[in-house]
């Protein structure tokens, strides 16, 4: 039995393991189809906040005008369009934080 860290420890050193192979394996680089569906995920997000946004605007103006009598349904598209748009602004933050803090990355 090896002798510990410690002269007189019962505790034996171990020995240096082999790397894995996730360990050393090289890091690819995302392919164009990723960046692609990404870059398209976020796009349906802004287009589906608008068309949310346009409808609650529809809905409040035919409230306003008199030809609607709908107040619940046009403040919960109203929240709705809210809760969206804010979503895509903060994802969008999101995205931008993450550029910033790998472009002031050092090499």
């Amino acid at each position: 039995m090896a002798i510990g860290p410690v002269e007189g420890s019962p505790i034996p050193l171990f020995q240096a393991h082999a790397p894995f192979a996730s360990e050393v394996a090289p890091v690819s680089e995302p392919s164009v189809d990723a960046l692609t569906a990404a870059g398209q995920g976020f796009l349906d997000l802004v287009v589906s906040a608008n068309q949310r946004a346009q409808h609650a605007n529809d809905m409040a103006q035919a409230l306003a005008s008199g030809q609607s009598d709908d107040i619940h349904g046009t403040m919960i598209a109203v929240s709705e369009a809210s809760i969206q748009t804010r979503l895509a602004v903060n994802v969008k933050d999101k995205v931008l934080d993450a550029f910033y803090e790998i472009w002031r990355m050092n090499v």
